[in-house]
Order: structure tokens, then C-alpha cells, then sequence
């Protein structure tokens, strides 16, 4: 059977098909432009999860134990970094199996999320490559599809799309038959890819990765100019030029909007036998002064911390 999920949200915790396949943490990085949608297209054995971000994301995400799980970007998309490396547009993502996939995209960024089956596509690598699944699927890596391979697996997505916005009912058959096609286009185009090693801008992608990582490892409220000038052997002004370039803000306002995510996360994810308070929240994550918190929050989100939290734990009377 055929289901069909669209959804649309400013904010990430509410486009919740997008933890098909994997589990995805996205903490937003500044205000959304406009409205994010996502439409899922699931069957037993398929995933395929169209995105419109609007919406500039932190993404990490880790592939579930039973899953295998690709990526491919649209033409239109905006640029992204995938564990250190631009990944251009039209290009194929193979995801790490048992390690944490790393992302940050910009607004305007537009793909689809691809997850089989660990046994379907198994079964499908032994029936129609008569070879292990692991001989056809290379690294976890950016890949570049050739022209014709490209347009075979748009096609093939198109097909799923196209179905799920007339709404009509597709028998067995048919779904089996899309499975089998989908897998197919995504195996034959990482049979024949090229991996995306080398870009234009290698050098500050690999100043950006490293003082990210660093930038997630410590915390948000202690870290200083100073700190990832040295870490990343360049200026400040050429690490403010990387920032922009690749995120649209600088290494400061990169960490300001990832405080504030991180205390959202908290805030949506509360529990109300915790009993939290806004206050007690926001001095774990290294706010102090509330009323330039209660601001900058309400301009990136729409809502004071108070109505998020109130949203995760409503009282008897509140209706949500």
C-alpha cells in the first residue's frame, strides 16, 4: 500500500516525515523566509521524502539499523555541506550506516530523501546485478551521476511525485513495480558515479568543517573569535568570508542561532514530570539576560520561549 503524508511548518520539529528512514535532528540557524514542505511517499519496502527547506538547518542525522538511505538534490537547490564537502546540485548522497551524517544548508535548499529497505534492496542487488548489495554501494560519499543515469532517477522519483498529487490508488503491481525501478536507477547510477573529491572551494570547506565540529563539541556560550581563529589557522576576517559564503552568516551569529535551536529542542522536548521553567532552561544553555533572550527568540521563531513551552506542556485548560 501506498501512503502519503505532505506537511508544511516554518519549523523543523513539526515536519516530523522526515524521520522516515533515519532519525534527523535540524536546529534551524535564523529566521525561516517562509514555509518548509515535505511529502513523504512510503510502502513497505520504499521511502522517498521530497523537500522545499526555507529555512537555513543544522542537520544531523543517523540512518536507522534497518535502512539504507541516499540523498538526491534538486537542480534548483541552494548549496549545502555534507560532512565537509559542497554537495552541488543533481548530486547523489550515500549516507553512513553506523556514523553521524552531518549537514548545513541554506534557504532554498531542495531535494529527496531516498531509504530502502536493508533486505529489499538486498534482494534486488542478488536478483538483478547477481552480486552483494555491498559490491554496488561504495562509500559514504557525494557522488556525481553522468547525464543519462541523472535523468533515469529524476524520472523515477517523478513517477512517485506525480502519483502522490493526482491522489490516485496505485495497485500492487504497480508499487512493486516502482520499488523495483526506483532501486535499480539509484544502484545503476552509483554504479557509474564519480566521487565528488575536489571543488573550487575546497579550502574553506575544510575550514568550515573543522571549526564546526568544534563548534558542536564545546559549549555554544564559551566560544570565542580568538579560540576558532586558532583552531582553523586563518583570520577572522577570511573565517567570517568562509562562514558567509558557505551559511549566509558569520561564525557569530552561526553560534547565537545554534543557542538559541538548542534551547528550543530542549523547550519542545520537555517533559512535564520535569516540571522546567523557561528560566532554568535558558541559564543550562548560557542565558542570562532574559529580556534580549525573550527578543532575539520571538525574532527567529515567531513565539516567546514561554508559548513553546507551554506548547510542550499544556495545562488541563489549554487547548493546543
Amino acid at each position: 500500500m501506498l501512503k502519503i503524508i505532505h506537511q508544511e511548518a516554518r519549523h523543523f520539529e513539526k515536519l516530523s516525515a522526515m524521520q522516515f528512514g533515519w532519525q534527523a535532528d535540524f536546529l534551524q540557524i535564523g529566521p525561516a523566509v517562509q514555509t518548509s514542505k515535505v511529502m513523504l511517499m512510503r510502502t513497505d519496502n520504499v521511502g522517498i521524502c521530497h523537500f522545499q527547506f526555507n529555512t537555513c538547518f543544522d542537520q544531523r542525522v543517523h540512518v536507522k539499523p534497518d535502512y539504507y538511505s541516499f540523498g538526491l538534490l534538486e537542480a534548483d537547490t541552494s548549496r549545502a555541506l555534507v560532512q565537509g564537502k559542497l554537495a552541488p546540485a543533481g548530486s547523489l548522497i550515500v549516507f553512513p550506516r553506523e556514523e553521524e551524517a552531518h549537514g548545513t544548508s541554506r534557504n532554498g535548499f531542495h531535494g529527496n530523501g531516498i531509504h530502502f529497505k536493508n533486505t529489499y534492496l538486498e534482494a534486488i542487488a542478488e536478483k538483478v546485478f547477481k552480486t552483494s548489495l555491498r559490491s554496488l554501494v561504495p562509500g559514504a560519499k557525494i557522488y556525481r551521476l553522468n547525464e543519462e543515469l541523472l535523468r533515469n532517477l529524476q524520472g523515477e522519483i517523478y513517477k512517485w511525485r506525480h502519483a502522490a498529487e493526482l491522489h490516485r490508488p496505485m495497485d500492487a503491481s504497480i508499487i512493486a513495480s516502482r520499488e523495483e525501478e526506483l532501486a535499480i536507477a539509484v544502484l545503476n547510477g552509483l554504479s557509474y558515479s564519480t566521487e565528488i573529491s575536489k571543488t573550487p572551494f575546497f579550502k574553506s570547506e575544510k575550514i568550515i568543517k573543522r571549526a564546526l565540529d568544534y563548534v558542536h563539541s564545546a559549549p555554544a556560550d564559551e566560544i570565542s573569535a580568538v579560540e576558532l581563529c586558532t583552531l582553523t589557522g586563518c583570520s577572522q576576517r577570511w573565517l567570517e568570508h568562509c562562514f558567509k559564503q558557505r551559511l549566509g552568516v558569520t561564525p557569530k551569529r552561526y553560534i547565537k542561532f545554534l543557542r538559541l535551536a538548542r534551547l528550543r529542542q530542549d523547550l519542545v522536548r520537555a517533559k512535564q514530570a520535569e516540571n522546567p521553567t523557561v528560566i532554568e532552561t535558558a541559564i543550562a544553555h548560557g542565558f542570562w539576560h532574559m529580556g534580549q533572550l525573550a527578543a532575539d527568540y520571538r525574532r527567529v521563531y515567531g513565539e516567546l520561549p514561554s508559548k513553546t513551552l507551554k506548547r510542550a506542556n499544556p495545562s488541563p485548560g489549554f487547548c493546543n
